[in-house]
């Protein structure tokens, strides 16, 4: 149950982390072209709450509640554009509520989710690509698992 509860952990770290640093990226390069305020010390506090707690919730819900990897991507989905929405726009004030800023902030916030979403498959099959070479040297070395 330890062993559980630690990789829980550390998914969440990563998760947050990654999050965070593609939100940050999309939101600059934004910014850069003049699509959206200027980035500052404030903003990049507010994302970084709104990303843990999207990765908060992402990791109880993924880990406890959903199995299938579609299920997953979509409540992820859902979790987080409430989040951006109700957080960002609600109480932190990042865009007018403009047909126009709410389309933009939901298309930053799809490619930020399917980049940190693929990079997350990536590293599930880079664990699983490694767990079979180590189960097949061992089969190969005649020793049981």
């Amino acid at each position: 149950m330890k062993r559980k509860i630690y990789y829980k952990i550390i998914d969440f770290c990563i998760l947050n982390c990654l999050s965070y640093t593609v939100a940050s990226l999309m939101l600059s390069i934004l910014s850069s072209f003049g699509v959206v305020q200027n980035m500052d010390y404030r903003i990049l506090l507010q994302l970084f709450f709104c990303m843990t707690v999207f990765s908060l919730l992402a990791t109880f819900i993924n880990g406890f509640l959903v199995e299938s990897r579609w299920t997953r991507f979509l409540t992820g989905l859902v979790n987080g554009t409430v989040i951006v929405l109700a957080i960002g726009g609600g109480v932190f004030h990042w865009f007018p509520w403009k047909t126009h800023y709410v389309v933009l902030v939901l298309l930053t916030f799809l490619l930020s989710y399917v980049i940190v979403y693929g990079f997350q498959l990536l590293e599930n099959k880079k664990a699983v690509d490694q767990i079979n070479q180590i189960l097949m040297e061992r089969k190969n070395n005649g020793r049981s698992c």
